[in-house]
């Protein structure tokens, strides 16, 4: 198996786990999941909440911890960043969809397959499996419970779509799609921890991501370097990791007239101020173009606009070994980090020209 072919096969893991869990369990998964958005529970907790054994429910979540939907630490478990865009994808879905329907879209190639095929026209019983590739006694089946359901339509001989099993085909298919695309980026989601509650998940379409590793630990610095290479004629910034080679990719920048504003976090600015870095800002402040404010706590996430036309944003969990990061141009990313940014912005301060003289006396 291929590598390509081993990630595809953890991502459809993952969505038939997901989809399938609470009728293999009888755990009401959004519910529990639900729970854990906000704060970390016991195992114990939630096996009362729910009214099963706690061996069923830590069985559960050891499946779930290990496609990192969950994360435990001392008998408590709470939602990775991966898990919250994973829940509220789920229960997007179980808006439209019964529990079952869902399990049954996840679980049988079937379901999806008939609906599909019966969107381009009618088809008799034959045809539809042999388009489908099932047997006829499976098509049968399923056709009959689609009929009852009223999402296809039995005439002449014929089976038809119906708007209602369209609506049903299209919930799931978004749901599929939805999870494909958290899975594909998986990396850059654990990393936003709780802020992946609040980050829209179409935002991570058409991005290119990097994640630092043991071998590439400057990977985000590359992908920035790259985007620092347009013709964006300005850059505005969120700083939440100190870096003398992130410092030197914006030193680079600012002789040639970009405008620049950079919003650095509480532990950025004291590890900046040290007397050994110092010459960074120094040498930042000498010009026009380049704008410092300074945010009063530590942050988790770094954000980059390239012009009005690309974002970035950069990531770092305590939980995961290095940073990562997505850069792209679709509008739903753009804005959300240009709203992200501007929040920032306003809860930051823009050192006085007293302050700069009493930084760098004479």
């Amino acid at each position: 198996m291929s590598v390509a072919e081993g990630v595809n096969a953890q991502q459809d893991e993952t969505l038939l786990l997901v989809a399938t869990g609470a009728r293999e369990t009888k755990i009401n998964i959004p519910q529990a999941m639900a729970l854990m958005r906000d704060v970390s529970v016991e195992l114990s907790e939630l096996a009362d909440f729910l009214g099963v054994t706690e061996n069923t429910v830590r069985n559960l979540f050891n499946r779930l911890e290990s496609h990192k939907i969950l994360r435990s630490e001392s008998g408590e478990v709470r939602l990775t960043g991966f898990g919250h865009m994973v829940a509220r994808e789920q229960q997007h879905a179980l808006d439209e969809l019964k529990a079952t329907m869902l399990s049954k879209f996840a679980s049988s190639e079937a379901w999806p397959a008939i609906l599909r095929a019966l969107r381009t026209e009618p088809l008799h019983g034959n045809e539809l499996a042999d388009t489908c590739d099932i047997s006829r006694r499976t098509r049968r089946e399923v056709c009959n419970n689609f009929v009852q359901r009223d999402w296809v339509a039995y005439k002449d001989g014929q089976y038809q779509l119906l708007p209602l099993g369209e609506s049903k085909l299209s919930v799931y298919e978004g749901f599929k799609d939805a999870m494909t695309l958290i899975s594909q980026k998986k990396d850059f989601v654990l990393r936003l921890d709780d802020l992946a509650q609040e980050f829209p998940t179409a935002a991570l379409r058409e991005t290119d991501m990097a994640t630092g590793t043991l071998s590439e630990p400057h990977a985000v610095l590359t992908l920035l370097e790259e985007e620092s290479d347009t013709d964006a004629g300005s850059l505005r910034g969120v700083q939440q990791v100190f870096s003398p080679q992130f410092v030197e990719e914006y030193d680079s920048l600012i002789p040639e007239g970009k405008e620049i504003e950079l919003v650095i976090d509480k532990s950025v600015f004291r590890k900046a101020t040290k007397v050994r870095n110092l010459h960074y800002l120094r040498r930042a402040h000498k010009f026009d173009n380049f704008h410092t404010l300074i945010h009063p706590e530590n942050l988790s996430v770094g954000f980059g606009i390239f012009g009005d036309e690309r974002a970035l944003v950069g990531a770092y969990s305590e939980e995961e070994p290095y940073n990562a990061a997505i850069v792209g141009s679709n509008e739903v990313l753009v804005d959300w980090v240009t709203q992200k940014y501007e929040e920032v912005r306003k809860e930051s301060q823009t050192p006085t020209e007293r302050f700069w003289s009493w930084l760098f006396p004479g």
